[in-house]
């Protein structure tokens, strides 16, 4: 069981952006950009899907090519710390001993337990306790329909196959405290309508395919931004205001030594997205096309 929950928590750090949102300077159509600057290493920056189906998952040459060309690894989280789980279950559980009955119905929780004793192993009362974003996370697999591909688990092996190192732009104490700056009661609205609208979720998810298969990375954001009315997430929260504090960590790391940056793609667009603000910052970030 031990297993099993663990390889959910990683499913959770790879899902948790996606399960709840499913239009500034208009970018070319790309997911791969290059950045170059005075004081750097050439370096790109990729945009990912945090998890995709197997039959859209591609990786094109020129990812592959410029992988080659750097020298370490930078995820929004060091996906390689073996502490990395133990540092989750640190800052994973609501405060002040709210749980997750204090938050829905009755009802509401037994068909969750349902739907989450498959995948972890264990009933739902063994994490009442988590936040409710990463137990909405858990659902992607069920609205996917079949088991998830990851971008940043294929990156990994690649970095491991060169040997290069892994690094993140954030730590597990980082992202998870952006989830307990969003009120409980709110995450847990987005719960259930993860819950209770599957095919509404499928059908956004493939919206949000097909914009990441055409590298659209101006609509990937207008859907992050454009979210349900009565259960909108902050966006500054839980996009632009990373996507500022990431900026001074691609400078150093970059500083350090050429780097691959991979992050979801949502991050590269919009006038607070990573692309603009580095460019802001004095970098020539140039879109590699097709």
């Amino acid at each position: 069981m031990k297993t099993r929950l663990k390889k959910t928590l990683l499913l959770v750090l790879s899902s948790v952006f996606i399960s709840n949102f499913l239009f500034a300077q208009e970018l070319e159509n790309t997911l791969l950009w290059k950045i170059e600057g005075d004081g750097i290493h050439t370096s790109y920056i990729y945009g990912t899907m945090h998890l995709i189906k197997e039959k859209d998952f591609i990786l094109t040459d020129n990812v592959k090519n410029t992988f080659a060309e750097t020298n370490q690894l930078i995820l929004e989280l060091d996906m390689d710390n073996p502490s990395l789980q133990t540092e989750m279950m640190k800052y994973i559980t609501m405060k002040n001993d709210t749980t997750l009955n204090d938050l829905i119905d009755e009802e509401s929780y037994k068909k969750l337990d349902a739907k989450i004793k498959p995948i972890i192993g264990v009933s739902l009362d063994f994490i009442n306790t988590w936040q409710p974003l990463m137990i909405s996370s858990m659902l992607t697999g069920d609205i996917m329909g079949e088991n998830p591909v990851s971008f940043e688990s294929t990156f990994m092996k690649m970095a491991k196959t060169d040997s290069l190192e892994v690094l993140g732009l954030e730590t597990p104490e980082d992202q998870l405290n952006i989830f307990h700056s969003i009120p409980y009661s709110l995450q847990a609205k987005s719960l259930l309508r993860s819950l209770n609208n599957k095919e509404k979720m499928i059908e956004e998810f493939k919206k949000l395919v097909l914009l990441y298969k055409n590298e659209d990375i101006n609509g990937l954001y207008n859907i992050f931004v454009k979210q349900d009315e009565g259960v909108k997430l902050p966006i500054d929260i839980i996009l632009h205001n990373r996507n500022e504090k990431w900026i001074s960590k691609i400078q150093e790391y970059a500083t350090d030594k050429a780097s691959f940056i991979a992050v979801g793609a949502a991050h590269l667009g919009g006038e607070k997205g990573v692309i603009s603000l580095l460019r802001k910052a004095g970098y020539t970030v140039t879109p590699i096309l097709k």
